[in-house]
């Protein structure tokens, strides 16, 4: 029987989903027998997962504690991420350990009323790219292809900055 190439992504999508969904579920029920939070050993906190090279930075302090942000009494502390990483879609496992300042502050990335999905990605996109160093180049259009796993483009949208002829391109383009 032969596969056409969708049936083959699709295939491998399945059993990529199943594999994460089976370390997660393994992950939690090991916390759970165990009655201790999720520390994710290769992501951990440390100053290797905030900076490629960890000397450079041995004497920046912004970063002063890793620190749970939510309640965890009722959960072992392990989240699921998908992320499309050069158009392919990868499932990333993190723990809920956020790098704080020496206020007990997020150091990073910051949500309205506590949220914790948005330190959550950020963390997800660090260790899928390496560290947190990592992210402070990218720009909001790459985070959003990482998000939805879509192609984005940036238009600018200045009046100044077109020729009468472009304006209605740009009409098009957003409609």
């Amino acid at each position: 029987m032969c596969y056409g190439e969708s049936e083959l992504m699709e295939d491998l999508r399945k059993v990529e989903e199943s594999e994460a969904r089976n370390r997660c579920e393994n992950t939690v029920k090991f916390c759970r027998s165990n009655n201790i939070l999720f520390v994710d050993d290769s992501f951990p906190p440390l100053p290797k997962s905030l900076y490629y090279n960890t000397e450079e930075h041995e004497s920046d302090r912004t970063v002063a504690q890793w620190l749970r942000v939510c309640d965890t009494k009722c959960s072992p502390s392990a989240y699921q991420i998908r992320l499309c990483k050069d158009g392919k879609w990868t499932t990333v496992l993190v723990d809920d350990l956020l790098p704080c300042n020496s206020r007990s502050h997020l150091v990073y990335s910051q949500a309205k009323k506590k949220q914790l999905w948005v330190p959550l990605i950020e963390k997800a996109v660090a260790k899928l790219y390496g560290c947190y160093e990592a992210l402070v180049s990218g720009r909001s259009i790459e985070g959003l292809s990482t998000l939805t796993g879509a192609p984005c483009e940036s238009i600018p949208l200045q009046p100044s900055s077109f020729t009468p002829q472009d304006e209605g391109i740009i009409d098009e383009d957003l409609i």
